[in-house]
């Protein structure tokens, strides 16, 4: 039996130790590539077979062990040869370095199974040995003794250890590599541990090297993705078809503009040969024919050829109309130059080919145009001003043959001087102006006045100045006559206008004694004939100054010198004021009359009020003048509900139209008169036994159209007419009436001013002396601007009435002296009226800007007379 356990350890501790001089074998640094340590593993392995299959089996857990290490053996004699094999190949190293970790990981195993075989077999033994010491007490206390010590021995330095080491083994072969391998002592076991810690060591630092590798090739596998994603974006986006071929001219990639192109997608035309595309494309090379295989673009670049923008054409799938296509193509090759196929470029120029046929069709249009037009045409260079090609109307208008204006510059028959004619080609080359006026010379000398049109234009890829000139001179010298034409008319328009005013003048001087006479002569409440005669002189005299008023307005109109007011008044009040006139002047004919306003209509608003109330009067005047018997009405509401401003309402409407009817019961107007009726100075389209200008109608027509209005007529003979018309004004300022019922409710006391008169005619002057003394003021009078002027520097007034008109100093001039302060004594600021005639467009302003507080025309009105007295007096005593 001991002989037998002596046999079965010497099998095992060869077994050991040859698997250990594999395992220090597979542990070199260098590997195999040392052709004696591969002879000596060789060696070695082929010694331990004979040697594993010697093991002892003495139970059925050695059995499986047995099998296990066989396996494990057979095993590690794959891996070598692997190993050999990557050894002569040109394999990375990372590889050879993970086999070689698998031989030591299996090698470490097997030396395990080994020691555990031998812990087995000592167990056994030891259960035999126990067996058999047991018929002897003696011997078996003495060897018991032994065998303890044995055993422990044994326990300490081999079996613990080998334990620790079988468990170091298993954890390297599941891949833990984080736990120390640490065996005491000097023998075998020792050695075969510090083995595998400096295996386990190796192994992390590689599988380290192995992981960092691998990330870094994640890396660049994800940068290669990326690259390939965005190629692939770039490839999709491309306007222009591209084509990839392999090495057997089959297309292997179409991206979509390649596919809209041909007109078929990738999935049908894959597996087709060269010449079944041709068929399918039915290509055609530019002279109509059928090109073979060899004359494809992507077959020449599959054999070496780079082609670069090859023209040819195609039929696309379902179209009848050809489409041209520009074709480029290189092959793909390595870096060796091996040939992996070819990339071809695709551009449909079909709309670009139309576009260039487009275009020289219209250069052809252009020449025949140019060359066959009546009108004067000239090309020129804008930069050297060189004529380069001139037409035959050109030749003949300027008396040169075409040789001889090619010769020639512009500069030869533009009398500009060249500085100013280079500064006028620039703007018509660059567009800044198209349209010019120059004096071009002829052949003969003679100077010609001319328009040119010129714009730039290329042609033949040169850019040129194309002028179109036409012979204005006779239109010229017409402009001229027409310019002197107009001067004169505007003379005689300026002399027509200053007739009027001195006209006006003229008149309304002696009307102003004559009215105001009658005045003063009636407020002496004269009795019988007397005070009927005067009435009779006022009334000739107010319609002299109607007739008057008439005609300067519509000169004025006519002259389009009336510009309306934008101020603010009160409709209703002026309305009511009116209508009571109106009213009175109706039943003194023994008529009704009747108004009425609507609701809507606002009290106050924006606008003209003097001139709405002359289109009020001279329409509701008409109607009583041609009306005998019955009634007249008027009506005043809003054309358009939506402009009623509504109370409580923020939004204002921007225009108010007023629309007013009168209407009658009178005689009527034809209806073949009808259309005359605001025609100036037709008075007999209502019979001619009532009295007038004929004006009325005419300056209300006009005034209405000015309100941005419309009038209109409705009428029947004997029945009666209808007037209505429109009137566009605007929503009165938010404080206007509060503004005007606190000054109509604060009215200041009359007081008596010291007034000092300056006027020249003396009938006018002793009217306004008792015009104003009968009102109670104290009044100083002059003849003229100088006595004004020494008057003021001697005495104190409270008001100025200065006529405009005057000798030696006029009225206009004295007051501006008075502003500047020029009077001693006298306060610039003091309220100064203008007395005047003159009452064209202008006057009132003309006077205001020269410093005069109001104006009052003549004839005076009494009223408007208290008005400006009242005004300026209240002011006056404020101040004071």
């Amino acid at each position: 039996m001991e002989d037998r356990h002596a046999s079965e350890s010497q099998h095992l501790n060869s077994a050991v130790r040859k698997i250990t001089l594999l395992l220090g074998l597979v542990q070199e640094p260098s590997g195999f590539q040392n052709l004696r340590a591969a002879l000596q593993w060789q060696t070695h392995y082929a010694d331990l077979a004979s040697v594993l299959k010697a093991l002892p089996t003495l139970d059925e857990q050695s059995r499986i062990l047995k099998i296990r290490i066989l396996q494990e053996h057979a095993s590690i004699g794959a891996l070598f040869k692997n190993l050999a094999v990557t050894g002569q190949a040109d394999v990375e190293m990372d590889v050879r370095q993970m086999i070689q970790g698998q031989l030591v990981v299996r090698t470490a195993s097997m030396v395990a199974d080994v020691l555990a075989i031998n812990d087995l077999t000592d167990k056994y033994m030891y259960r035999e040995r126990r067996w058999m010491l047991t018929w002897t007490a003696s011997a078996v206390a003495f060897l018991a003794g032994v065998v303890a010590a044995l055993l422990y021995i044994l326990q300490r330095r081999v079996v613990s250890p080998v334990v620790s080491l079988e468990a170091a083994t298993k954890a390297l072969s599941i891949g833990r590599l984080d736990h120390p391998i640490r065996v005491s002592g000097n023998d075998e076991v020792a050695k075969l541990a510090a083995s595998f810690e400096d295996m386990r060591v190796a192994l992390r630092e590689r599988l380290a090297d192995l992981s960092e590798a691998n990330r870094r090739a994640q890396e660049a596998r994800d940068e290669s993705e990326k690259r390939a994603a965005e190629l692939d974006a770039a490839l999709m986006s491309l306007a222009e078809g591209i084509i990839f071929y392999n090495t057997e001219h089959q297309i292997t990639y179409l991206n979509p503009s390649a596919e809209k192109i041909l007109g078929f997608s990738l999935e049908n035309v894959s597996d087709l040969p060269a010449d079944a595309r041709v068929k399918l494309f039915r290509v055609r090379k530019l002279d109509g024919s059928i090109p073979t295989k060899e004359e494809l673009v992507g077959w020449r670049a599959l054999h070496g050829a780079t082609v670069h923008g090859e023209e040819f054409i195609i039929y696309p799938q379902g179209s009848s109309l050809s489409s041209s296509i520009l074709s480029s193509a290189a092959p793909v090759r390595t870096r060796d130059g091996r040939t992996l196929g070819a990339i071809q470029t695709l551009v449909n120029i079909t709309e670009r080919k139309r576009t260039e046929e487009a275009l020289r069709e219209s250069e052809e249009r252009y020449r025949s145009i140019f060359h066959n037009s009546h009108a004067v045409m000239l090309l020129a260079d804008p930069q050297t001003g060189e004529l380069v090609d001139v037409n035959p109307a050109a030749c003949a208008y300027y008396g040169y043959s075409p040789e001889e204006c090619r010769r020639m510059t512009i500069g030869q028959i533009n009398t500009l001087p060249i500085e100013e004619f280079r500064a006028r080609m620039m703007e018509a080359a660059s567009k800044e102006q198209n349209k010019f006026e120059f004096r071009h010379r002829l052949a003969s000398g003679e100077v010609r006045d001319v328009e040119v049109y010129s714009g730039p234009v290329r042609v033949e890829g040169r850019l040129l100045l194309h002028s179109i000139v036409h012979d204005i001179t006779e239109r010229k010298r017409l402009e001229e006559d027409l310019f002197q034409a107009k001067a004169e008319a505007e003379a005689a328009n300026r002399a027509k206008s200053e007739f009027l005013a001195s006209m006006s003048h003229e008149i309304r001087t002696p009307m102003n004694g004559v009215i105001g006479l009658t005045e003063l002569a009636l407020m002496q409440e004269p009795k019988g004939k007397v005070r009927d005669y005067l009435g009779l002189v006022k009334q000739s005299a107010n319609s002299l100054l109607d007739i008057i008023n008439d005609i300067l307005d519509l000169s004025k109109i006519e002259a389009g010198r009336v510009e309306l007011e934008h101020a603010d008044f009160d409709l209703r009040d002026m309305l009511d004021s009116l209508f009571e006139t109106m009213r009175l002047t109706a039943e003194r004919k023994r008529l009704s009359f009747t108004a009425a306003i609507d609701p809507g209509v606002p009290d106050w608003i924006k606008g003209d009020e003097g001139r709405l109330r002359q289109i009020f009067v001279n329409l509701i005047g008409n109607a009583v003048k041609y009306t005998e018997t019955g009634q007249v009405s008027v009506h005043v509401g809003l054309e358009n509900a939506h402009d009623s401003p509504v109370a409580g309402d923020s939004d204002k409407p921007e225009h108010i139209c007023l629309l007013v009817s009168v209407k009658d019961t009178g005689i009527g107007i034809p209806k073949n008169k009808l259309e005359k009726i605001f025609d100036p100075f037709d008075t007999g389209a209502r019979g001619a036994k009532h009295d007038g200008t004929g004006l009325g109608l005419t300056i209300t027509n006009r005034l209405v159209e000015l309100m941005g209005g419309r009038i209109i007529v409705r009428s029947e003979p004997g029945q009666g007419s209808t007037f209505t018309f429109s009137a566009a004004l605007e929503p009165a300022s938010y404080t206007a009436t509060t503004q005007e019922s606190v000054q109509a409710t604060v009215l200041p006391d009359a007081r008596t001013l010291r007034i000092l008169l300056a006027e020249d005619n003396e009938i006018n002057r002793f009217l306004a002396l008792e015009l104003l003394k009968e009102r109670g003021h104290v009044v100083t009078a002059v003849e003229n601007g100088r006595d004004a002027l020494d008057m003021l520097a001697k005495e104190r007034f409270d008001l100025v009435l200065m006529d405009v008109q005057m000798p030696e100093i006029n009225g206009v001039e004295a007051t501006r002296r008075i502003r500047a302060g020029k009077v001693p004594g006298t306060d610039p600021r003091i309220p100064i009226v203008a007395l005047t005639a003159y009452a064209l467009k202008g006057d009132r302003e003309k006077f205001m800007s020269a410093g005069m507080d109001d104006y009052l025309s003549k004839p005076l009105d009494l009223k408007e007379l208290d008005r400006v007295l009242e005004r300026l007096g209240s002011d006056k005593g404020a101040t004071d």
